[in-house]
């Protein structure tokens, strides 16, 4: 994840200005003082062609300014943004750079130099423009979500949570901001986990946040026999008797939760002695992870942890109340999709169709979630659809082609699978579906060189089972026993451990 990836769309269209809107704004702040009038006109004929998205000839006529003023940082800023916005983002960077250069107060060049770094994967390089945009003009939405992608691409959770905790009051029904806000404070609650095991990973604030997450899986005697342990082993920690009492009530007894929700109350740490303790009670989780910034020890980080997940649960549940929409629907399902839940992510995926019918990205995406869930009948149809409107597009061929292929339509398969080959040879999940068709074609002498290819990336063993068989059809048994043998090792491997015993006691009534 990155955990929810904020999309450069999202940067520049959701809640904020559209590309050309920023084009206008940075006319605004940046006119020069005087220009000649041939200049002037000149000038006003590449702004026009901006606004009416002729970037191509808003890119020649800026283009011809520079050659006529080099040292003129709005005409150098114009090229770039030119560039940006018609898709030339790489050409872009030198004339933006070279406006920073003339003139560094330039925060629309800034800007879109930022966002130019992000389109081309430069997270690194997108974060230092960006953040002297936020820090000149805090109320840039546009410059926050870019800084904040560009963080969440760099697994800088904290800063990101900041930014993005900001762009949540200024626009409280963006479900991206919230989604994104939710898996950044889970990815400050992983490092701080992270950091706690490193410490010791078998310590009882393990065990309690090891507990937690049984909680919520609903393994609530594992979760109960972990609490008990940590509690013996820190007896004097808060807030042990709360989180006994959330798993009383969530296993169904509401009378022991009721005992130990007592005992929460009554306890009262001393905010002088346990600060972060007690702001975490107060439900001042912000202030938790201020406190924690720097943490090392262990209690701090336990807190931190514990902070940002109630953070993350606030930020989902308000991304749950949002009213229906395509963004929301869109936005759950990618959650779904980076938690391997494919079908969940279809799901929504048909939500948010019936808000937006035939829309091609959405059917695109749908395809995708049905045939990463193996579901290839229902995703047939979309499949055919969707290969008629790009008929050249590899993925889609594959796709279609297994879908084909589990529909005993053989003769297409292997023309649709061997057209992405020939495309992409490179691809290596196209050599494996190829050749899976030609085997089942019956031509194994064929499938070989491609399920030859295709054994690099075989972390389950199918591709060497079907290589075996092509093997041992072509009078190769010595090689098909070798091929049998890794598939088993890699069958083996892959295969879920079965569930081990629960080394966990009973849940008991509450100690007086």
């Amino acid at each position: 994840m990155n955990p929810l990836r904020v999309s450069v769309v999202m940067v520049v269209l959701v809640g904020g200005v559209p590309y050309v809107g920023l084009a206008a704004q940075a006319r605004a702040t940046s006119r020069p003082q005087a220009a000649a009038g041939d200049t002037a006109a000149l000038r006003a004929q590449g702004e026009a062609a901006l606004d009416a998205s002729r970037f191509g000839e808003a890119e020649a006529i800026f283009q011809r300014l520079v050659a006529q003023a080099p040292t003129d940082p709005v005409a150098q800023m114009q090229l770039g943004m030119a560039r940006a916005m018609g898709g030339r983002t790489a050409e872009a960077i030198a004339p933006l750079r070279e406006a920073l250069r003339l003139r560094p107060d330039l925060l629309p060049a800034r800007l879109f130099l930022g966002i130019s770094y992000l389109e081309l994967g430069k997270p690194k390089e997108a974060v230092p423009p960006l953040r002297q945009v936020v820090q000149a003009d805090e109320g840039n939405a546009n410059a926050r979500q870019a800084l904040a992608e560009a963080l969440l691409s760099l697994d800088q959770y904290a800063e990101a949570s900041v930014q993005l905790q900001a762009l949540s009051v200024t626009q409280p029904q963006s479900p991206q901001v919230w989604a994104a806000l939710g898996r950044s404070y889970e990815g400050v609650a992983r490092e701080a986990f992270a950091a706690l095991q490193g410490i010791d990973a078998d310590s009882p604030y393990v065990w309690l946040l090891a507990a937690d997450v049984m909680a919520v899986e609903e393994k609530y005697a594992g979760a109960f026999s972990l609490i008990k342990k940590a509690q013996a082993a820190l007896p004097t920690l808060p807030g042990v008797h709360l989180t006994l009492a959330r798993v009383y009530a969530a296993s169904g007894h509401a009378d022991w939760a009721g005992v130990e929700q007592k005992k929460a109350e009554a306890e009262k740490p001393s905010c002088e002695a346990v600060p972060v303790a007690c702001a975490y009670l107060s439900a001042d989780f912000q202030d938790v992870l201020a406190r924690t910034a720097t943490a090392t020890q262990p209690a701090a980080l336990y807190w931190r942890a514990k902070a940002a997940n109630e953070l993350a649960n606030y930020a989902f549940d308000k991304l749950g109340k949002l009213p229906p929409s395509v963004e929301l629907f869109t936005v759950r399902a990618g959650i779904a999709r980076d938690q391997n839940q494919p079908l969940e992510a279809a799901a929504y995926l048909r939500e948010a169709l019936k808000l937006a019918p035939g829309e091609p990205g959405l059917e695109r995406e749908l395809a995708g979630a049905l045939y990463a869930a193996r579901d290839l009948e229902a995703a047939l149809p979309l499949l055919e659809k969707l290969h008629g409107m790009t008929p050249g597009a590899p993925d889609l061929q594959v796709a279609l082609g297994e879908a084909l292929l589990q529909a005993q339509q053989v003769d297409r398969a292997v023309e649709l699978l061997g057209k992405a080959v020939a495309a992409v040879p490179t691809m290596l999940p196209a050599q494996a579906a190829l050749g899976r068709a030609l085997v089942q074609k019956g031509d194994h002498a064929a499938a070989i060189p491609h399920l030859e290819k295709a054994l690099a990336a075989d972390p389950d063993g199918s591709v060497h089972y079907q290589l075996a068989q092509a093997m041992q059809r072509t009078g190769k048994p010595e090689r098909a026993k070798l091929l049998l043998a890794e598939y088993q090792k890699r069958s083996q491997a892959a295969a879920p451990a079965a569930a081990a015993p629960a080394d966990a006691q009973a849940i008991t009534p509450p100690v007086p």
